[in-house]
């Protein structure tokens, strides 16, 4: 049987990393880019001879990696020692093989707020686990007089999960660790999809929700999970601007055949002065005394839009409401799909539960005898 080798264009991005970056395939590291060459003492950037990639990880990242690989697990943070040298491991599961991006630890030196984004993530994500399991056991299903509190309590175990997602994925967002990979997808069905989840929730806080399509079925290459946190990151702004009663629509349509794809999320909220929308996309915006909020979702999306050649812009005015407009490049160049749902980033928990957790009046969604399927059909 012929040796499995790592995926060319998976390498491509791997040369392209601004830090040392080692490329796996079944366990064993078959490639480097030019910092981990520097690093780890190989004679130049490129394919390496086969080495185990535990060797390059202390004992506890490299049942960390174990672990991503047996579970088939996507994206991975921990923590390891190389040669007294300390470094962040972020492990990612890729079709063409195993990434392996060592990022320095926390330096007092340079940009280093990405390198706390990680650190913040780290640590807020060891404690969610046994919090949400210890819930899940605090009272019998029987317990109504408690099971309004123990539904609040995991709703902001959710909104803590959601803005550890945040904090990890804008962090290798804005420090150019992550890949982007277009897929041919089916935009209106997709859209929909989404849009029909978050009904749900926003049916909650007493909010309607629209969806047109002008141009199905419209297929085009984009990201999946970054078009979905994209929507859902508008999705949530529109919602919690909005008031009980209040509608938010969202369309896509085509500019012209083959021309742009427009998607415009609309909501009749209490809308922005010119002063708040002032640099409203820049990272690090919010993280300020004056301002508690992370400020992550518009600043990501901003982000992730840009990685697919597109652009993001917003309209709103005060008492009236607000209109974020994304226009994506249409392409039809992209892998085909999978058959297989997309990485699952929030392990396991339907992806709407943690991206809307924030939404006021959505207790009950959270509730340990909720029937998911029983409220789609009702609220949507």
């Amino acid at each position: 049987m012929p040796e499995r080798q790592f995926d060319p264009a998976l390498a491509e991005k791997l040369y392209a990393m601004p830090y040392p970056a080692l490329g796996a395939v079944s366990g064993m590291v078959r490639i480097c880019n030019a910092a981990a060459a520097g690093l780890f003492g190989f004679p130049a950037a490129g394919p390496t001879p086969p080495r185990p990639a535990a060797d390059f990880l202390s004992p506890p990242a490299a049942r960390f990696y174990q672990t991503q690989m047996e579970r088939g697990y996507q994206v991975g943070h921990t923590q390891s020692e190389w040669m007294d040298r300390g470094y962040h491991v972020e492990i990612q599961n890729q079709p063409g093989g195993v990434s392996l991006i060592f990022v320095p630890r926390l330096r007092l030196d340079g940009d280093h707020m990405p390198q706390l984004m990680l650190r913040l993530d780290s640590h807020i994500r060891k404690q969610l686990t046994p919090l949400l399991a210890a819930l899940g056991q605090m009272a019998p299903a029987s317990d109504e007089k408690n099971a309004p509190y123990l539904a609040e309590a995991r709703r902001s175990v959710f909104s803590l999960l959601r803005m550890s997602n945040n904090l990890r994925d804008s962090a290798k967002c804005f420090d150019r660790l992550d890949f982007f990979d277009p897929e041919l997808i089916e935009l209106g069905r997709f859209c929909r999809e989404i849009i029909q989840s978050a009904g749900l929730a926003a049916g909650f806080s007493g909010v309607k929700m629209a969806f047109s399509c002008s141009a199905e079925p419209l297929v085009a290459a984009v990201d999946p999970v970054k078009l979905e946190r994209i929507l859902f990151n508008l999705l949530s702004n529109a919602v919690c601007s909005s008031k009980e009663g209040g509608a938010v629509s969202v369309s896509v349509s085509l500019s012209e055949p083959g021309g742009s794809i427009i998607l415009r999320v609309r909501d009749e909220g209490g809308g922005m002065d010119a002063g708040q929308l002032d640099g409203i996309f820049e990272k690090y915006r919010h993280f300020s005394a004056n301002d508690p909020s992370p400020g992550l979702g518009l600043p990501l999306a901003a982000a992730y839009t840009e990685q697919h050649g597109g652009a993001i812009f917003l309209e709103s005015k005060k008492g009236v409401g607000t209109t974020v407009t994304v226009t994506l490049p249409y392409s039809t160049e992209g892998d085909p799909p999978l058959g297989a749902p997309p990485p699952d980033y929030t392990g396991e928990i339907p992806h709407f539960l943690v991206e809307l957790s924030d939404l006021p009046g959505t207790a009950p969604l959270y509730g340990k005898q909720t029937d998911l399927d029983a409220l789609l059909e009702k609220y949507v």
